[in-house]
């Protein structure tokens, strides 16, 4: 007589091997896929921001040669005897400089107290210095070299003025628009993050996609196998009655 675990073998057909194993193929050339993007919105963030790193490099080296311009020109006029607070030529230089370079927003010349002497700001003319750039200006290892800092969220950028016999005589300083580049393929950074931002959402709407089809196939394998349950129970049911049915007729026939 057949027993459950044979019917159980031989009820349904075994499911096939390539029916089961190709979705998992998609799923991971899918996840693949989705890291390969990824990958290509970072690197392009990355290079976006290498590129804005080396742009503000040469804008500040250009803006340290004008401003070096100014310091030899100034430093050679207190070469000749005239002193940084009497003169004539300075302010019509500045002025020139400043529209010369659209980058630069305003040159000052200050004293060593740190007092505007001159500017292409006419209104900052006889006012302090701002804290930060004193402060960055006193740094003894800026005696002789360009120093930069920030006020108020904008660069600025100077250097010491020597007199003729080696001493500091003022200051010079210049703010400055800070440069922003267009990466070739996208306008800014921002876009790069939000491309991996969008790609991370339909990855997710994938993911949870992926997690309902295989509740969905779960489900069904489950019922599959109440379904054969069922069939096999039927049977033994309908074998269990037919082996009573003999049994009544041999009690019968003898």
């Amino acid at each position: 007589m057949p027993t459950l675990s044979t019917i159980n073998r031989t009820g349904a057909p075994a499911p096939s091997a390539v029916s089961v194993t190709l979705p998992w193929v998609w799923e991971a050339a899918g996840i693949w896929l989705l890291l390969v993007v990824l990958g290509v919105a970072w690197i392009a963030a990355s290079l976006g921001a290498l590129r804005d790193e080396e742009s503000n490099a040469l804008q500040q080296q250009r803006l340290t040669l004008t401003l070096f311009d100014l310091k030899e020109a100034i430093e050679a006029d207190l070469a000749l005897g005239f002193d940084l607070v009497d003169n004539p030529s300075l302010q019509a230089r500045l002025d020139r400089a400043l529209e010369r370079d659209t980058e630069l927003r305003a040159i000052d010349v200050a004293s060593l107290a740190g007092h505007t002497l001159f500017s292409t700001d006419r209104g900052s003319v006889g006012e302090p210095l701002a804290p930060e750039v004193l402060a960055a200006a006193r740094v003894p290892a800026h005696a002789r070299r360009v120093w930069t800092t920030q006020v108020a969220g904008e660069p600025v950028i100077g250097i010491a003025l020597q007199g003729p016999f080696g001493e500091t005589a003022g200051l010079i300083t210049s703010a400055y628009h800070r440069e922003v580049t267009v990466a070739p393929g996208f306008q800014s950074t921002g876009v790069a993050l939000l491309a991996s931002l969008v790609v991370a959402v339909c990855g997710a709407a994938w993911a949870v996609q992926l997690l309902r089809r295989r509740q969905q196939a779960e489900a069904a394998e489950e019922a599959r196998v109440l379904h054969d349950m069922s069939r096999a129970s039927q049977g033994v049911g309908q074998r269990f009655e037919h082996c009573l049915m003999q049994v009544d007729e041999s009690e019968r026939v003898e």
